[in-house]
């Protein structure tokens, strides 16, 4: 696919099976629409439109081909396809397929948050999906469907409690892993444990990624490469994987998923929320804080975007405010000590 300007104006072009379908157009961003368009097209098994009387036949109306197009150009091999996926799904089933995309207003979307609400999801839950519709509405605000968003108010999530892994708690996980007969994903969990690494960048590791005693992250969720030194126990597991596309490519997220959820249960943790693989790591970060480690570089090595996200693991580790008022009271020890002598 490429856009070419030709003079006063902008072709646009695609080629599928050799053969190539253009377009010209006034304005580049005309121009990148129907490439996008085509893209969806092709993708669907439909012919792009070529002529200029006929372009806006293609666009989508309802809401359900709003998701389609949406995830054809927009979420389709990104980090978070599968994710958005279902969340679009879930926002078409509330809101109903074949509502037009036009009668989309911001009572439509509230009586969406009421469902999902009713339905038990939480807050959390809930903007996840408005972001998704909000995405989507975006989308057709960008192709002129509609003139503007409808106002989209996002709920006020609460930060939660942050649940790790204490150390019995990790002997207990790994012992299982083995009982239940699955001791390589157990050691999938360890390498999550001692890295820190969110399970979408353990899976997608390479073998370039190791280097050394590092593991170079280049794709993160905030787009912010890092670096990771590692453990003995973390060498020595991705030193053991014969996988050549990576160390662990000889499985994935949901399957790996699965056999966790049978380790929680047999350990009686069913009806713990908290109690996921992600909570592995909240368990390096708290250890780290724990360990007394200065929330800089606890920072650089989770990968927080912000400082913010790493505060809110410092509660966890109560040796500063210790120290802080052993200082207050050596202050006050002092200053008893200068008056009695004085």
């Amino acid at each position: 696919m490429s856009i070419k300007q030709r003079r006063s104006s902008y072709e646009a072009s695609v080629t599928n099976s050799g053969i190539r379908y253009r377009r010209s157009f006034k304005e580049r961003l005309q121009a990148q629409i129907w490439e996008a368009q085509a893209r969806a097209d092709l993708i669907a098994g439909r012919t792009p439109e070529v002529s200029k009387h006929s372009v806006h036949r293609s666009l989508p109306r309802t809401l359900q081909e709003l998701a389609d197009y949406t995830y054809n150009t927009v979420w389709s091999g990104a980090r978070s396809e599968e994710t958005s996926l279902i969340n679009a799904n879930l926002v078409v089933a509330t809101v109903s397929p074949g509502t037009l995309i036009n009668d989309i207003d911001k009572a439509t979307i509230d009586l969406a948050v009421s469902e999902w609400k009713k339905l038990g999801n939480s807050n959390a839950t809930c903007n996840r999906k408005l972001s998704s519709i909000s995405k989507m509405l975006t989308v057709a605000v960008e192709l002129g469907i509609l003139d503007r968003l409808p106002p989209i108010k996002r709920l006020r999530e609460s930060p939660g409690r942050i649940r790790w892994y204490t150390d019995d708690e990790q002997d207990l996980i790994m012992d299982m892993f083995h009982r239940l007969g699955y001791p390589e994903h157990g050691e999938i969990v360890r390498v999550l444990l001692d890295t820190g690494m969110r399970c979408g960048e353990l899976f997608n590791l390479k073998w370039e990624d190791i280097q050394g005693k590092l593991i170079v992250l280049n794709e993160t969720k905030n787009f912010s490469p890092r670096s990771i030194p590692m453990t003995q126990a973390t060498i020595r597991i991705i030193t053991n994987q014969t996988c050549e596309v990576g160390p662990f490519k000889w499985t994935d997220a949901r399957q790996t998923r699965g056999i966790w959820n049978k380790v929680r249960h047999q350990l009686g943790w069913s009806d713990d929320p908290g109690a996921t693989l992600h909570a592995c790591r909240h368990t390096f970060i708290s250890n780290l804080v724990q360990e007394g480690v200065h929330i800089a570089g606890v920072q650089k090595l989770a990968g927080h975007k912000t400082i913010q996200m790493t505060l809110r693991y410092t509660h966890l580790s109560p040796h500063d405010l210790e120290s802080a008022i052993e200082k207050l009271e050596n202050r006050r020890s002092n200053c008893g000590t200068i008056r009695t002598h004085g």
